[in-house]
């Protein structure tokens, strides 16, 4: 397996300030990890190095922000905040600091992904040109009662910080560039299956993106938890002048790829399973297919490699905010129906 410059253990973890540490379960993972009420009580725990925060998306910017001036290194789960000011706030904290910070975006580290950055930061497909993304799902259409995710004020603007989220990372992270301008309509959530003090307008279950990146390429970015027929469809087309690479999460160990010239011949497969692919060197033997958790454990690895051996971890919190700034300008753009810049991160 593969060697690690240190050794991690999970020594602790905490639940709401009002759980006590009884309450919380206690998952054989965690069998040597003491359980705390709170998290002063984790903050204050001598051995802890790297906080991970897995709470809703409205406690992120407190719990990530006290956790850095603990002294910690944190990994906040994706959105990197609910709204545009507390992920600056949490990208401005990070910066003074020498922490390493990460979000949580791991499908940059499913291998096939990885795969299709290489080819085109390598000029593989030429010059690339679009990308065509949609994530797809469709868990929404059951809802029998809403959740935390249907609140703006804990999750933020529905569908957009949920999955979208993930989508425009990946977006600006395989077109090497940031997106500078949005178009955007939505599909407000089904106001008979959410509380009268959720504001409908906020709580979006489908959105359509027109983006334009920095390098003057182009996107269309869709996403939907409300579409049937799909459970978890994340998929992107990037078109370049000489050749396109297509990707779906319902094949995860597949990449597609189409070079030109062509004669008659459309798309080829990359099965991204052997030891010189990425991640994929002392694991299993080749032609043996990996699976939607290994990109957190990817992440892991990854993650602990650059607190131990130095290097940045990347997506940070400078990059959670840009794809924050995004999503707020896609609101903004669906409010007004028209064109909106993206707001660059500012000392």
């Amino acid at each position: 397996m593969w060697k690690m410059p240190v050794a991690p253990k999970v020594v602790a973890y905490c639940g709401r300030p009002d759980t006590p540490a009884s309450s919380l379960p206690r998952w054989p993972e965690f069998a040597d990890a003491k359980p705390l009420q709170g998290l002063p009580a984790l903050l204050d725990h001598p051995d802890i190095q790297l906080c991970c925060v897995c709470t809703t998306n409205a406690s992120h910017a407190a719990t990530s922000i006290a956790a850095l001036r603990a002294g910690m290194h944190v990994l906040c789960e994706k959105p990197l905040a609910s709204n545009q000011p507390d992920s600056q706030r949490m990208a401005r904290e990070a910066a003074s600091t020498t922490a390493q910070t990460a979000v949580g975006f791991n499908y940059r580290r499913v291998p096939a992904i990885e795969v299709a950055k290489r080819m085109i930061s390598a000029g593989d497909i030429g010059v690339p040109e679009h990308i065509s993304a949609s994530y797809l799902q469709d868990w929404a259409l059951n809802r029998v009662a809403p959740t935390w995710r249907d609140n703006p004020q804990e999750a933020g603007p529905g569908v957009l910080a949920d999955v979208g989220s993930h989508i425009v990372d990946l977006a600006q992270h395989l077109m090497a560039s940031r997106i500078v301008a949005v178009a955007a309509l939505a599909q407000p959530a089904d106001s008979d299956r959410l509380p009268t003090h959720i504001p409908k307008a906020r709580s979006l279950d489908g959105a359509s993106l027109l983006v334009q990146f920095a390098n003057r390429t182009r996107g269309t970015l869709d996403v939907s938890r409300v579409a049937s027929g799909n459970r978890n469809g994340l998929r992107f087309e990037v078109v370049g002048s000489e050749g396109s690479v297509a990707f779906s999460l319902e094949r995860l160990n597949e990449l597609r790829v189409s070079l030109t010239p062509s004669h008659g011949e459309t798309w080829r497969t990359i099965y991204v399973t052997e030891t010189d692919h990425p991640w994929q060197a002392m694991r299993w033997p080749p032609g043996h297919p990996l699976s939607w958790e290994h990109s957190f454990a990817h992440q892991a690895l990854d993650l602990v490699e650059a607190i131990g051996g130095g290097g940045t971890f990347l997506p940070n919190f400078h990059d959670g905010y840009v794809v924050d700034a995004v999503i707020a300008a896609a609101v903004r753009a669906i409010d007004t129906r028209a064109w909106q810049p993206v707001a660059e991160l500012r000392p």
